[in-house]
């Protein structure tokens, strides 16, 4: 059913079989409390909000900027994994392309 959905995003990929499939969150949750669930998000950015010496733009880019921002420049953004993966796509298409 959820493939309709990707295909007309088009973020629909077919299943390498040589590649393991990973659902859910990462990391993974400590345990499947329903508190866990609920506030395991919530606990995390917390902790980096928190963090000591840190700029007061730099605690609301943590609640409101993308997963994965960090003021020290470290962390990868949904954009940053999505530019890395078409980048491997089309080094794959080349390199079947070329073969």
């Amino acid at each position: 059913m959820l493939d309709y959905w990707d295909k007309i995003f088009g973020t629909f990929e077919k299943e390498d079989p040589n590649t393991p499939v990973k659902y859910g969150i990462y990391p993974k949750m400590p345990d499947n409390k329903p508190d866990t669930v609920l506030f395991y998000e919530w606990r995390k950015i917390w902790k980096d909000v928190k963090q000591p010496n840190l700029k007061f733009s730099d605690r609301i880019n943590y609640i409101f900027n993308s997963p994965g921002w960090r003021h020290d420049g470290f962390g990868k953004t949904v954009k940053q994994y999505q530019k890395e993966h078409l980048e491997r796509q089309t080094r794959k298409q080349k390199q079947k392309q070329s073969a």
